[in-house]
């Protein structure tokens, strides 16, 4: 496993742990004949790895043992283990490999570089080819059994190293006690309990030392005898060989993030949202101007159908005035021709009088001449003026004629939407155009009226052909 991080000296690690030269010696040379004489060269060493948190005790059981001391040493100052540490013993007839690790809840070191320590160890090649024949958890009488931190500690021991294979090669041990008999097997009750940490353990075949302290040291340490060594999960696992990967796993199971592990996720996440804001905007960004052409395109089409409706409005408009022109000069020229020959032919005879004397209120039936030219009293009309003089008879028959012909076209052809429909068609037509006009522009409004009224017609046409 490749990481960047320092190596610290080993004089860091706890005063039951030798110093840096002293441990180089003990790893090359040191072997303390405890009871036995020395075994054969050829025989295989029993590796057993000792692990358990910061603080247990794990390195001066093991220092006291490889002495030979029958007591533990007593030591006034505590410096934690930052390394792993293998010592070679002898003892009856047999090669042992004591494994001191660094333990969680380590002051010198985050539990991460602590399990990366026991990682980079296991997964060394002759380390991994050896495997390992037991593993001793070292529990100081009277830690709890309950804590989260504990936990995931263990939790990390328990799905990363060892797995189903090794928790059967698992034996729980307490130190620092003097307890024994049923004081001892109530700490064992608490350890193996439903709800302690290390319940599930008990349950996948792990084992808890008969006794405590260097008794049960020694008793668990020869239950691994007859035993071959095995390879642990994370000594099979390719995957762990990459630190991020063994880092990540671990960072799972321990249920939070280091600082720099926590930063680099941060990293990486703001690196892909920027990543995705920045693919967005540029489809965004072609979006709107596909949207802006489209617009520019739009804008001249409308521009195009503007011109050409103005054009054609102008036309129409043009032809309506032309047309009106046209018949008020008919109404004018036929009010003209009935107006002189109804003086040519009738007025001489019928008043006996000089053609430009006779007005109209030299009429026969006065009254109903003024209720027909809807004269109001006092008022100035076709009948009379405000002088009370009567308008010049050829005159006021011109006069009356046009009107009355004007009036029936408002009131037959210009007030209905159109004269050849049906009343209450007209009168949805109509309402319909007011609509319209209150809405619209007013060329809007009589292309409307234009139209429609175009449409009615040669649909009036048809019927009256039918």
């Amino acid at each position: 496993m490749k990481r960047k991080s320092g190596t610290s000296e080993s004089s860091e690690s706890s005063d039951s742990t030798p110093k840096a030269r002293e441990t180089e010696k003990m790893e090359a040379s040191h072997e303390v004949l405890v009871e036995e004489p020395k075994p054969p060269a050829s025989k295989l060493p029993i590796r057993i790895l000792i692990v358990g948190p910061s603080g247990s005790g794990k390195t001066q059981m093991i220092d006291d043992f490889c002495r030979g001391s029958k007591e533990p040493t007593i030591n006034g100052t505590y410096n934690p283990t930052k390394h792993v540490i293998v010592k070679r013993c002898r003892f009856e007839n047999e090669i042992l490999e004591l494994i001191d690790t660094p333990g969680f809840d380590n002051i010198k070191m985050t539990d991460i570089d602590a399990f990366t320590e026991i990682a980079e160890h296991l997964l060394n090649p002759q380390g991994t080819k050896a495997g390992i024949t037991g593993t001793i958890y070292i529990h100081r009488a009277g830690s709890t059994v309950y804590s989260r931190s504990l936990l995931r500690n263990f939790r990390v021991l328990a799905n990363i190293f060892l797995g189903n294979t090794g928790l059967t090669r698992l034996t729980f041990l307490t130190t620092r006690t003097s307890a024994q008999g049923t004081d001892y097997r109530n700490i064992s009750h608490e350890i193996k309990g439903r709800g302690s940490v290390f319940g599930t353990a008990f349950a996948a075949g792990a084992t808890i030392a008969a006794s405590p302290n260097r008794a049960g040291f020694i008793a668990t340490l020869r239950s691994y005898y007859s035993q071959a060594p095995v390879i642990l999960p994370i000594q099979s696992d390719d995957s762990y060989v990459s630190h991020a990967t063994f880092v990540a796993r671990v960072e799972k199971e321990l249920g939070y993030y280091e600082y720099k592990s926590a930063q680099s996720l941060l990293d990486g996440l703001e690196q892909q949202l920027r990543t995705d804001y920045e693919q967005r905007l540029v489809g965004q960004r072609d979006i709107e101007a596909q949207l802006r052409r489209e617009l520019q395109n739009s804008q001249l089409e409308y521009s195009s159908l503007r011109s050409q409706l103005q054009l054609h409005e102008n036309i129409e408009q043009s032809q309506v005035v032309q047309i009106l022109h046209d018949l008020n000069r008919m109404i004018e020229d036929f009010g003209r021709l009935i107006s002189s020959y109804l003086c040519d032919e009738y007025v001489a005879g019928t008043f006996g009088m000089d053609l430009a004397d006779v007005t109209a209120l030299h009429a026969v039936d006065l009254p109903t001449l003024k209720s027909l030219a809807g004269h109001i009293r006092g008022r100035t009309s076709f009948i009379q003026t405000n002088g009370d003089l009567g308008m010049q008879i050829e005159c006021f028959l011109d006069f009356i004629i046009r009107n009355k012909i004007c009036v029936h076209l408002v009131q037959e052809i210009f007030s209905p939407f159109h004269p050849g429909v049906d009343p209450s068609l007209n009168q949805v037509l109509l309402a319909t155009f007011e609509n319209i006009q209150k809405q619209s522009e007013p060329h809007v409004t009589t292309h409307f009226r234009f139209t429609t009224r175009t449409r009615s017609a040669a649909s009036h046409c048809r019927e009256m052909a039918l």
